[in-house]
């Protein structure tokens, strides 16, 4: 008797977290054939990361329209304004009309983590999902070096991200627009 309602018990826990879990993937799955039919997609997030040791906040819009990126930075003020275009290789960063190319940009920095989160979105590996409260969070491994891990609200859109680089916070995103735009 006691072997059949710990049976029931395991049983019911088993099935707890196996809903838990569809419920979690499918938040990424619905958010990855919005995506995917998107004619542009628009993230505004503020992105801090620290490298060599200083810490740096920027506020920054990404605009995804084609496979490449346009970034436009909002804040702080003494940079507001400066743009830069970034198609996973090459970016350009442009201030009143002067461009200058920089060349492939090795790791993640403030300025690629929106075209890296978009990209993890849409093809990154699922490695856990889980909620907590109204959130759903979902961890995904990338190609490059970095793997992020993603908090949905209870609509499925993303509100935040960290990367991840060797273990060690590399770059948080506190998301405040995500619109995507339906062909």
């Amino acid at each position: 008797m006691r072997r059949a309602a710990l049976a029931l018990i395991s049983g019911a826990m088993l099935f707890a977290l196996a809903a838990c879990g569809r419920s979690a993937g499918a938040s990424l799955s619905a958010l990855r054939v919005s995506l995917e039919d998107a004619a542009s997609v628009t993230v505004t997030a503020s992105v801090s990361s620290v490298t060599g040791g200083r810490a740096r906040e920027y506020t920054l819009e990404c605009k995804s329209e084609g496979g490449k990126y346009a970034l436009s930075v909002l804040a702080p003020a003494e940079i507001a304004g400066v743009s830069a275009s970034y198609d996973g290789s090459v970016s350009q960063l442009e201030f009143d009309g002067l461009i200058l190319p920089c060349g492939g940009i090795d790791g993640l920095s403030p300025l690629t983590a929106l075209p890296e989160l978009l990209e993890a979105l849409k093809s990154g590996y699922e490695t856990l999902s889980w909620e907590e409260g109204e959130s759903t969070l979902v961890s995904l491994e990338t190609d490059g070096a970095a793997g992020v891990t993603v908090e949905l609200d209870s609509s499925g859109l993303p509100v935040g991200a960290e990367f991840t680089v060797s273990g060690e916070s590399a770059a948080v995103c506190e998301i405040t627009q995500f619109l995507i735009t339906e062909a």
